[in-house]
């Protein structure tokens, strides 16, 4: 496996060089730190672990995005 390298306020989040880069380019840069912030913050306070933090993000990233899209079509189809 690659070497990982820690990220977040806690050091607890785990990817390596090309993964990081991945989230970067699919996310953006704020997108990828607000992630991983927010999975370091969660692992911390849940003692929570996760196999696999790139593919934990990428799922984050996609549920948040879906959720958006579904608030953007309700409020389209709202008539106030």
């Amino acid at each position: 496996k690659l070497s990982s390298i820690k990220y977040g306020e806690f050091e607890n989040v785990l990817l390596s060089e090309e993964e990081y880069q991945k989230l970067l380019e699919k996310l953006g840069e704020g997108n990828t730190k607000l992630l991983i912030e927010e999975l370091s913050t969660y692992i911390a306070s849940k003692g929570k672990k996760y196999s696999n933090h790139y593919a934990t993000l990428l799922g984050w990233a996609r549920r948040k995005f879906q959720n958006h899209q579904e608030k953007l079509q309700t409020k389209k189809r709202t008539i106030v």
